[in-house]
């Protein structure tokens, strides 16, 4: 079985091509030519790699040749007002959009995506709890990020329409070994070394990168 990974030189990403390696899984990704391989660096010579970008169809089509299955996971991930809401558009809703017609063309059996729980907008008026229940209301509450999110998961919605088999993952603030830049490190040891003091409130939901990886791969069978 040959499966397709975007976003695999990320944090998520990685963690999830290694998994599928030691599963004896053929692992082709999907990475820019100027991407970051260190995260890749155990497994690079195991994989496949298919150069190109999710805003692009042709190398989209390219990568998802013999492809048997895919995990969407790439994505740019934040919710600095900087990022601008056009790059976050592009890369997410309008990548995404890409990857599921791609899917749709190439045939595959399962796409599993990975969106975020700020997807889901704000959470229940009353209690501000999200689950999957929750309705997304338009808000100026609502992030940039979590609006391509949002957008992401109705392309999806629109490929399992026409036909495509696809499951959704919304993973909340994600940690675990990785890459030493990784944003959710910088912020733990920040607040480690006394440089940010932090009195936090509570309510966040926080989940090892290994665990996400296990949800993924039991959303793919």
């Amino acid at each position: 079985m040959t499966i397709l990974v975007t976003g695999a030189t990320g944090f998520v990403g990685s963690t999830l091509v290694a998994r599928l390696v030691r599963s004896g899984a053929t692992v082709r990704i999907l990475r820019r030519d100027h991407s970051r391989l260190d995260l890749l660096r155990p497994v690079d010579q195991l994989i496949e790699h298919a150069i190109g970008d999710i805003t692009s169809r042709e190398s989209l089509d390219r990568a998802f040749e013999g492809v048997d299955a895919v995990y969407h996971v790439a994505a740019t991930v934040s919710d600095d007002p900087r990022t601008g809401k056009a790059l976050l558009r592009r890369a997410n809703v309008h990548g995404t959009a890409n990857v599921v017609d791609a899917a749709i063309h190439a045939g595959v059996t399962r796409m599993v995506h990975t969106s975020s729980m700020a997807a889901f907008g704000r959470g229940f008026e009353d209690t501000r709890r999200i689950n999957e229940d929750a309705d997304w209301e338009a808000s100026s509450d609502n992030s940039d990020y979590a609006e391509s999110k949002h957008f992401a998961e109705l392309e999806v919605h629109r490929g399992i329409a026409e036909g495509l088999d696809a499951v959704i993952v919304n993973p909340s603030l994600v940690f675990g070994v990785g890459r030493k830049d990784e944003n959710t490190r910088k912020i733990i040891e920040s607040v480690r070394r006394g440089s940010v003091p932090a009195i936090p409130e509570g309510g966040t939901n926080v989940v090892d990168v290994e665990d996400v990886v296990e949800g993924h791969v039991l959303a793919m069978k």
